[in-house]
């Protein structure tokens, strides 16, 4: 078999989509109940539990039924979970077509499709996983390619970060968003109906921009390379010193949602990017002052999320083997949450004190363990959203209960019921009600956000992201 580059093997996939993400996610295929990430140097599969396979092995899972609806997934003899039948043959599916371009496959890695690139172009890059790199390889490679071939992207420089449209998430912060929203001002019925209606109505033209950008094929970025900054709108490229940088782009707060800016041109006060997240922006520009000040400490950085990197894979390690002493019983599942407790605090206080300004990774979603892996839940978003948009169904929250968020389900009616009974007996005056019924409304505009993004999550702690 002829040897196959990463993307090319993606591209025949027919499944999934690039992330090139801070937590060194690059490519995901998320389908009913189950996902498979392409990391670096090896993929994660998770159903219920999860299994790490390096690049070029081979792919052996066997499949049992416990019964007549549901078949249980096996690595290596050892369950990963179970999935309904119809799930089941889809993960057949792509797992083949993964198993026959990867397997024996040794220049399959992402890692050496980017080393090759940058080696060919005189990019500079580290031996690890740099998200920025990464994401203008595999998300702009159209973009990437001709910023080096018309020289923009100078030789010999790296790639240190770069600001992309539609990056804030709407529901990152749902305490900011109704601090933000609410206020004494809107403290009536109305008011707080307003403003539920107002963050929808906000939320839902964010999503169509997205949408409709990514149709055109609109690619709107600022690069911050470390000789220069590249500006890269629809219609013009352009590049700027270190300097200029503050003097030709301000921040605007997002009117209705927390931790997202829209980032504007100081000089005609048009907005040139949409929806960007709050810190990833206040990132760029420490970036931009480390470069000015001090070049070294970009060297520095790197060398800093290596160690993390390392850190995690060593915690991984430990975790792994503290799980296979408990599914041996030679531990108590006390003993193991004493260790897994010891282990995550050691790895919190050696990041800390590395300064890394990276964000932080989610360990917890690396090991196998029931606990730490909880995989999709089996609930419908699609009918969670129908039951949204029936009133009967929708405003008792029956949805949360269908969903398994009893108490969560309890606390919405309870505002929605002790609301209402304030304002039937002081005939709409008592403010008591308003904030009690302001409360539920907002929760209630958030819960849509979730549902519609895959967020919203069952009893059990799962995403609710499968739409059948």
């Amino acid at each position: 078999m002829a040897n196959k580059l990463f993307s090319t093997i993606i591209s025949e996939l027919g499944y999934g989509s690039y992330k090139c993400n801070e937590e060194g996610c690059i490519y995901k295929i998320s389908e009913h109940g189950f996902s498979i990430n392409f990391y670096n140097n090896f993929i994660k599969i998770k159903i219920n539990d999860t299994c790490k396979i390096e690049y070029g092995q081979s792919f052996n899972f066997s499949y049992t039924n416990p019964t007549e609806e549901l078949v249980e997934i096996n690595f290596k003899n050892t369950s990963i979970g179970t999935l309904k039948k119809e799930n089941a043959d889809i993960f057949k599916e792509i797992i083949e077509k993964i198993n026959s371009s990867f397997s024996e496959n040794k220049d399959c890695t992402p890692s050496f499709e980017i080393q090759s690139f940058c080696n060919e172009y005189g990019i500079k890059h580290s031996d690890k996983y740099e998200w920025s790199l990464y994401k203008m390889y595999y998300n702009h490679n159209n973009k990437f390619l001709t910023l080096i071939e018309d020289n923009i992207i100078l030789p010999n420089s790296r790639i240190i970060m770069i600001l992309e449209e539609n990056t804030g998430k709407l529901t990152g912060n749902l305490s900011g968003t109704i601090k933000k929203n609410v206020s004494l001002s809107n403290l009536s019925l109305s008011g707080l109906g307003k403003t539920a209606f107002n963050i929808a109505k906000a939320g839902g033209k964010k999503i169509i921009n997205e949408k409709k950008n990514n149709f055109l094929g609109k690619e709107n970025l600022i690069i911050l390379t470390s000789e220069n900054i590249i500006v890269c709108f629809e219609d013009s490229i352009n590049q700027i010193d270190f300097d200029e940088f503050n003097d030709m782009f301000i921040q605007k707060d997002d009117e209705s949602f927390a931790d997202i800016v829209d980032i504007y041109s100081e000089e005609t006060n048009e907005k040139v990017l949409d929806n960007v997240d709050k810190n990833l922006f206040k990132e760029f520009k420490r970036k931009i002052r480390q470069i000015k000040t001090a070049p070294e400490i970009i060297k520095e950085d790197f060398s800093q999320e290596n160690e993390v990197t390392s850190d995690q894979d060593k915690l991984e390690q430990e975790l792994e083997k503290f799980k296979r002493q408990l599914d041996k019983g030679l531990i108590s599942q006390k003993d193991f949450d004493k260790q897994k407790k010891i282990l995550l605090n050691e790895y919190n206080r050696n990041k800390n004190l590395q300064k890394t300004t990276s964000k932080e990774i989610n360990t917890i979603s690396t090991f196998h363990s029931d606990e730490i892996q909880k995989g999709s839940s089996d609930k419908s978003r699609l009918l969670m959203l129908v039951m949204f948009f029936i009133p009967i169904t929708s405003i008792p929250s029956i949805y949360c209960f269908y969903a398994g968020r009893i108490f969560y389900a309890i606390f919405k009616c309870a505002c929605l019921i002790i609301g209402m009974t304030y304002m039937f007996n002081s005939n709409g005056s008592d403010s008591r009600g308003l904030v009690c019924l302001g409360a539920w409304a907002v929760l209630h505009a958030l819960d849509f956000f979730m549902i519609l993004f895959g967020n919203f999550k069952d009893g059990d702690g799962r995403k609710i992201s499968d739409w059948t």
